[in-house]
């Protein structure tokens, strides 16, 4: 059976591999410029990099999850999306070194010791600065950014297709519901006639049963009219003695169950107020606390506005102060060429010749550049400064309507407040009618 199975890949391939070694290859195209740069970018943004010794990595290794063969050269790049598929959460290469620069600076400011393994990945980070900037084109990138479109699509697509499902499920109960409602209204329809039947015949078995009484009473009882009249009497002044003693006890019990009622009612009046006023003192200190967030976050945002614009003005100040001084500058050193090439004061004669004074003009082109420089950049920071500027006349705009809705709220809230407290004085819920209601409720008692 071992010679029959074919080999998993090329490689394995049996003895007729050791007759022609090169036989077993696939003829592969050389990948063009674009191919490589692809390859190479998607093998930096992987989560892991590159190999950085490939003499050490073998040609075909065992994958440690199946136990498969698998051939470095032939598979693809672990992206992000690989790790996610497995139930790892990675980050690109350039990510994961911004993170670990973030953490070494945060760590050089706060005065910690930098861990180890962040200060291996500096040292060896060190010479690698220069291929990690993005050399892909527009087509590549926008190839990319579809690719990601599209799986993005796809898992919507996944989504959509399980809710239709959900909803078919769920359309099939609410039928099946139905059916069995109309079947127990249908049960329910003809056990209340059965019911009302059986009711009926014993209405009119009853009757009858009356009717055979009194016939058997009349034909006992003929001779006996005096002892039947005086029995009669008697039964019904205790009939009318039970019906009074029932009317009391109905209506004793009646007004117990009705004072129950109406001190349960009241506690759930009560209640029902001081949940009232529960809530409204919630929403009050909700809108305390959000107004006070509101504020919070504008003075912060202004101080940060202000101290730029102080920092931008400082900045302004400083460039215009050095106007003049290069200016000077300039002035002395022309003075000083002009006084070396015209004059017989500098020795010797080809040293003071008037043609050097147009080598010396090369630092004054170079500080006229610097000055032009200069200028542009002040026009820039001026630029900057109407903007911040702008911003901040626009949040204290923002800050006006905020403490214009502020205000209405408070006073909303103050007419709801005087409205309750009216609706109580008029219902005789305050505390001064409920006190004498309770002194009445004692005094009775």
């Amino acid at each position: 059976m071992a010679a029959k199975t074919p080999a998993a890949s090329a490689r394995n391939a049996p003895a007729k591999v050791a007759l022609n070694p090169f036989g077993h290859r696939k003829k592969t195209r050389v990948k063009n410029a674009q191919e490589l740069r692809t390859f190479f970018m998607t093998i930096q943004d992987s989560p892991d990099g590159a190999d950085m010794d490939p003499l050490t990595l073998p040609k075909c290794v065992e994958c440690s999850h199946c136990g498969w063969p698998v051939y470095p050269r032939d598979s693809k790049v672990a992206t992000k999306k690989t790790f996610a598929r497995a139930g790892i959460e990675r980050l690109s290469k350039r990510e994961e070194d911004a993170q670990r620069k973030k953490a070494i600076e945060d760590a050089v400011e706060r005065g910690e010791e930098i861990p180890p393994d962040l200060l291996e990945w500096a040292e060896n980070d060190q010479g690698d600065e220069g291929g990690s900037q993005d050399s892909r084109d527009t087509v590549e990138r926008l190839a990319d950014q579809v690719q990601d479109l599209e799986d993005a699509n796809q898992e919507f697509e996944k989504k959509v297709d399980l809710l239709e499902a959900d909803k078919k499920a769920l359309t099939e109960q609410v039928v099946q519901l139905n059916g069995e409602i109309e079947v127990s209204t249908e049960r329910i329809e003809f056990l209340e006639e059965a019911e009302q039947r059986w009711r009926d015949k014993l209405t009119k078995a009853r009757l009858e049963i009356e009717r055979l009484l009194q016939v058997n009473e009349r034909a006992s009882f003929v001779s006996a009219d005096r002892e039947c009249g005086l029995i009669v009497s008697l039964l019904d002044a205790r009939n009318l003695r039970n019906q009074i003693a029932v009317m009391k006890r109905r209506r004793a019990k009646m007004l117990d169950e009705m004072e129950k009622e109406l001190a349960k009612r009241q506690r759930r009046e009560e209640d029902t107020m001081a949940l009232h006023v529960y809530q409204r003192q919630a929403a009050k200190d909700a809108a305390a606390a959000m107004m006070m967030e509101l504020e919070t976050r504008r003075r912060r945002e202004v101080a940060e506005l202000q101290e730029q614009l102080s920092c931008d003005r400082i900045r302004i100040a400083a460039l215009e102060a050095a106007i003049p001084r290069l200016e000077g500058k300039l002035r002395m050193a022309a003075h000083r060429l002009l006084e070396r090439s015209m004059s017989t004061k500098a020795w010797p004669a080809a040293n003071s010749h008037a043609l050097r004074a147009w080598c010396g003009i090369h630092p004054a082109v170079v500080f006229e550049n610097k000055y032009d420089r200069t200028l542009k950049l002040l026009e820039e920071t001026r630029v900057e400064l109407d903007q911040f500027t702008q911003r901040c006349g626009q949040l204290e705009g923002d800050l006006k309507q905020t403490t214009l809705e502020r205000d209405a709220m408070t006073t909303k809230f103050h007419d709801l407040e005087e409205r309750f407290r009216l609706f109580k004085e008029e219902a005789g819920l305050d505390e001064e009618s409920m006190k004498k209601k309770r002194e009445a409720v004692a005094a009775k008692e």
